[in-house]
Protein backbone atom coordinates (compact mmCIF):
# COMPACT_ATOMS: atom_id res chain seq x y z
CA UNK A 1 0.00 0.00 0.00
CA UNK A 2 2.59 2.42 1.15
CA UNK A 3 4.76 1.48 -2.45
CA UNK A 4 1.28 2.40 -4.11
CA UNK A 5 0.88 5.96 -2.36
CA UNK A 6 4.83 7.43 -1.69
CA UNK A 7 6.84 6.04 -4.45
CA UNK A 8 9.07 8.32 -6.22
CA UNK A 9 8.18 8.88 -10.11
CA UNK A 10 11.53 7.48 -11.54
CA UNK A 11 11.03 4.25 -9.43
CA UNK A 12 7.29 3.71 -10.30
CA UNK A 13 6.98 0.75 -12.67
CA UNK A 14 4.59 2.45 -14.87
CA UNK A 15 7.67 5.15 -15.04
CA UNK A 16 10.19 2.55 -15.42
CA UNK A 17 8.54 0.78 -18.01
CA UNK A 18 8.08 4.19 -20.04
CA UNK A 19 11.64 5.10 -19.80
CA UNK A 20 12.54 1.96 -20.96
CA UNK A 21 10.59 2.15 -24.20
CA UNK A 22 10.95 6.26 -24.87
CA UNK A 23 14.27 7.12 -22.90
CA UNK A 24 12.57 9.54 -20.89
CA UNK A 25 10.33 10.48 -18.13
CA UNK A 26 6.60 10.38 -18.44
CA UNK A 27 5.20 13.93 -18.44
CA UNK A 28 2.46 12.99 -16.12
CA UNK A 29 3.02 15.11 -12.73
CA UNK A 30 1.73 12.40 -10.59
CA UNK A 31 2.77 8.50 -11.12
CA UNK A 32 1.40 6.81 -7.77
CA UNK A 33 -1.43 4.58 -7.96
CA UNK A 34 -3.97 6.38 -5.54
CA UNK A 35 -7.33 4.94 -7.31
CA UNK A 36 -5.60 1.44 -7.02
CA UNK A 37 -5.18 1.96 -3.13
CA UNK A 38 -7.82 3.51 -2.63
CA UNK A 39 -9.95 0.36 -3.82
CA UNK A 40 -7.75 -1.83 -1.68
CA UNK A 41 -8.04 -0.12 1.40
CA UNK A 42 -10.27 -0.95 4.26
CA UNK A 43 -9.31 0.56 7.80
CA UNK A 44 -12.16 -1.94 9.50
CA UNK A 45 -12.11 -5.44 7.88
CA UNK A 46 -15.96 -5.78 8.70
CA UNK A 47 -18.03 -3.26 6.87
CA UNK A 48 -21.08 -1.81 8.77
CA UNK A 49 -23.85 -0.10 7.02
CA UNK A 50 -25.66 3.16 8.72
CA UNK A 51 -29.59 2.65 9.36
CA UNK A 52 -31.39 5.70 10.17
CA UNK A 53 -33.10 4.92 14.03
CA UNK A 54 -36.94 6.99 14.48
CA UNK A 55 -35.23 9.04 17.67
CA UNK A 56 -35.81 12.51 17.99
CA UNK A 57 -35.45 14.44 14.76
CA UNK A 58 -35.07 10.75 12.70
CA UNK A 59 -38.62 10.24 13.15
CA UNK A 60 -39.10 13.49 11.13
CA UNK A 61 -36.31 12.66 8.79
CA UNK A 62 -38.04 9.29 8.15
CA UNK A 63 -41.27 10.49 7.26
CA UNK A 64 -40.18 12.91 5.18
CA UNK A 65 -38.24 10.37 3.06
CA UNK A 66 -41.80 9.21 2.41
CA UNK A 67 -42.89 12.26 0.91
CA UNK A 68 -41.50 13.73 -2.79
CA UNK A 69 -38.46 16.17 -2.47
CA UNK A 70 -36.52 17.97 -4.73
CA UNK A 71 -32.88 16.78 -4.82
CA UNK A 72 -31.09 19.60 -2.67
CA UNK A 73 -34.46 19.06 -0.67
CA UNK A 74 -32.99 15.64 -0.24
CA UNK A 75 -28.92 16.64 0.00
CA UNK A 76 -29.99 18.44 3.04
CA UNK A 77 -32.41 15.65 4.16
CA UNK A 78 -29.12 13.66 3.94
CA UNK A 79 -27.08 15.75 5.69
CA UNK A 80 -29.42 15.69 8.41
CA UNK A 81 -29.99 11.99 8.87
CA UNK A 82 -26.52 11.40 9.31
CA UNK A 83 -26.63 12.32 12.97
CA UNK A 84 -29.10 10.30 13.35
CA UNK A 85 -27.82 7.03 11.94
CA UNK A 86 -26.08 4.32 13.84
CA UNK A 87 -23.74 1.45 12.22
CA UNK A 88 -24.58 -2.13 12.28
CA UNK A 89 -22.96 -5.15 11.64
CA UNK A 90 -24.04 -7.53 8.98
CA UNK A 91 -24.94 -9.81 11.40
CA UNK A 92 -26.93 -7.23 12.72
CA UNK A 93 -28.54 -5.92 9.50
CA UNK A 94 -29.64 -9.56 8.70
CA UNK A 95 -31.32 -10.58 12.13
CA UNK A 96 -33.18 -7.00 11.75
CA UNK A 97 -34.34 -8.08 8.14
CA UNK A 98 -35.44 -11.27 9.74
CA UNK A 99 -37.45 -9.46 12.01
CA UNK A 100 -39.05 -7.01 9.56
CA UNK A 101 -37.44 -4.31 11.19
CA UNK A 102 -35.91 -2.39 7.95
CA UNK A 103 -37.07 0.05 5.63
CA UNK A 104 -35.65 0.36 2.88
CA UNK A 105 -35.57 3.63 0.87
CA UNK A 106 -34.49 4.65 -2.97
CA UNK A 107 -33.58 1.20 -3.89
CA UNK A 108 -31.67 0.46 -0.83
CA UNK A 109 -29.53 3.28 -0.49
CA UNK A 110 -30.93 4.13 2.14
CA UNK A 111 -32.36 2.37 5.44
CA UNK A 112 -34.24 3.33 8.26
CA UNK A 113 -35.24 0.59 11.10
CA UNK A 114 -38.94 0.65 12.30
CA UNK A 115 -40.25 1.88 15.99
CA UNK A 116 -39.92 -1.26 17.93
CA UNK A 117 -36.38 -1.70 16.63
CA UNK A 118 -35.37 1.19 18.93
CA UNK A 119 -35.29 1.80 22.18
CA UNK A 120 -35.30 5.50 23.71
CA UNK A 121 -33.08 4.33 26.52
CA UNK A 122 -30.79 1.81 25.34
CA UNK A 123 -30.76 2.40 21.83
CA UNK A 124 -31.24 -0.18 18.77
CA UNK A 125 -32.58 -3.38 19.87
CA UNK A 126 -31.76 -5.99 16.97
CA UNK A 127 -34.42 -8.13 18.72
CA UNK A 128 -37.37 -5.33 17.49
CA UNK A 129 -38.95 -5.75 20.56
CA UNK A 130 -38.68 -2.67 21.96
CA UNK A 131 -41.83 -0.96 23.91
CA UNK A 132 -41.19 2.29 22.42
CA UNK A 133 -42.58 0.96 19.53
CA UNK A 134 -45.26 -1.04 20.75
CA UNK A 135 -46.61 1.86 22.31
CA UNK A 136 -46.97 3.94 19.00
CA UNK A 137 -49.02 1.08 17.69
Amino acid sequence: MVDLLTYERTKTSFAKSYMSNYQKLPSLLLTNSYRTAAEHFQVINQQTTSVLVPYGEGEEIITQLNSENSISELSQLMKRAQQHSVNIYDHEKNTLIQNGAIISYFDGSILSVTPNAYDEEYGLNIQSDSEMGLLQY
